[in-house]
């Protein structure tokens, strides 16, 4: 019962505390008619190709990211990892990269500018001992950390560049990171950039180079979900909630941005490429971390971007869904170390870890709770509603209470129920 209570509790502290204090807008620099060389710019996608099929629908997903965000010093790149396997090389992996390699240089004659605008980047599998396969060193954390390596002027790399023009790697300031089922929206790439590019914002790292001192070294957006295709599933729909944009809401609130000026960094966002790799270049033991993302973002300093969004995809089959919380959960747990004994860990980020830890024990809680509810407290049976339902009771009694205040101003506006029963389907399914 610990457990569900505490769910209860950060919930319901989480929804009075937002709506007492009011959003803080980002800090940004006006970027909208272009970005200056001095903030040149990679836009990557660390992705594992497996097929050629695959090669050709993510050199399109590059494609589109540049066609949103058509702008002077902003470059496009695939960092490229083969799939795990037996042997260090497989028969297909050069046709794979063939493809990759033509469609990135026929996006460059396609799209012709003075410096090349489209990357390939890839590397070699390598054996692990661990996971007794060959594969990509540390899979994305390790191609973003070859990357930072290589974008540095380090010599020691495990990348091939077989598109691409090295003269610009000197001049990059910022990476943008977005994974394979992520869209990022018109123009938001330079609306990331000026947020991380304010003065208050850049980040100033102490003499050791072991902590940010003020600014911020990762900016992190919001991230919603893509409106689902005709050809979607029910499960895909009913998961994807109220997804796209709200037209009429700009400015959200974060509990912990507006509280202690730190956001959760989530994987897909903006980072000052040299104090990123300062400051985490080497930190992180081989084969400890699945899930990095969260790690990250403590050991440097992450904010959170109000008003600025990135899109997801939301997996279309429970098994894929399953298995991504399963590698979520998984991920969170590695982190128990750390939250214990890092040093340069402060409470804040013990306490972000420790509520994950949290969040993936509840469902197992709360079914044990049902079960002994059931069996050990027969006479009292519904005992156990109020923790599994007060959460999407709340959800719900908000939704009605909008609409009804909404009514009340607008006497003459009418109320779709189709769309009203919608969004009770929605923050339901959602909660």
């Amino acid at each position: 019962m610990i457990v569900p209570a505490t769910g209860i509790a950060v919930f319901s502290v989480n929804t009075i505390y937002t709506k007492m204090i009011e959003p803080r807008p980002s800090l940004s620099m006006d970027f909208e008619k272009g970005i200056p060389e001095s903030c040149s710019t990679f836009v990557v996608m660390p992705v594992i190709l497996s097929s050629v099929s695959g090669s050709k629908s993510t050199v399109s997903s590059m494609e589109r990211h540049y066609l949103a965000n058509r702008t002077e010093h902003l470059y496009f790149a695939l960092l490229v990892d083969f799939r795990d396997a037996s042997a260090r090389e497989l028969p297909e992996d050069k046709d794979i990269i063939g493809v990759a390699k033509a469609e990135s240089e026929q996006l460059n004659l396609k799209y012709p500018n003075h410096t090349t605008r489209f990357y390939l980047f890839y590397r070699e599998r390598e054996w692990n001992p661990k996971q007794k396969c060959w594969m990509g060193w540390e899979r994305k954390r390790g191609k973003l950390e070859d990357f930072n390596s290589i974008l540095c002027g380090e010599e020691e790399n495990r990348y091939r560049i077989p598109v691409g023009d090295p003269s610009v790697f000197p001049k990059i300031k910022y990476v943008i990171t977005l994974d394979a089922d992520t869209e990022i929206p018109q123009e938001s790439a330079a609306r990331m950039i000026g947020v991380i590019e304010h003065p208050l914002n850049r980040p100033v790292l102490d003499a050791e180079q072991r902590r940010v001192k003020s600014g911020y070294v990762i900016v992190q957006s919001e991230i919603g979900n893509r409106i689902p295709a005709p050809s979607a599933g029910l499960f895909q729909v009913m998961l994807s909630g109220q997804a796209g944009f709200d037209p009429y809401s700009t400015i959200v609130s974060d509990v912990y941005q507006d509280t202690f000026q730190e956001g959760i960094y989530a994987g897909k966002g903006i980072y000052h490429l040299r104090a990123f790799h300062a400051l985490l270049r080497r930190k992180i033991p081989d084969n400890s971390v699945l899930s990095h993302d969260l790690l990250e973002g403590s050991l440097t300093r992450c904010a959170f971007a109000s008003g600025i969004k990135l899109l997801d995809r939301v997996p279309s089959r429970i098994a894929a869904f399953v298995k991504r919380e399963h590698r979520w959960i998984r991920g969170d747990w590695q982190l128990l170390p750390y939250m214990l004994g890092a040093e340069r860990l402060n409470l804040l980020s013990r306490w972000k870890m420790l509520d994950n830890l949290r969040r993936s024990v509840m469902h197992p809680a709360l079914l044990i709770l049902v079960l002994c509810n059931i069996f050990l407290l027969p006479r009292t049976p519904w005992v156990w509603m109020l923790f599994l339902f007060f959460e999407p009771a709340v959800n719900v009694t908000r939704v009605l209470l909008r609409t009804l205040l909404r009514k009340t101003r607008r006497v003459f506006e009418r109320i779709s129920v189709s769309v009203l029963g919608q969004n009770i389907f929605d923050v339901v399914i959602q909660s």
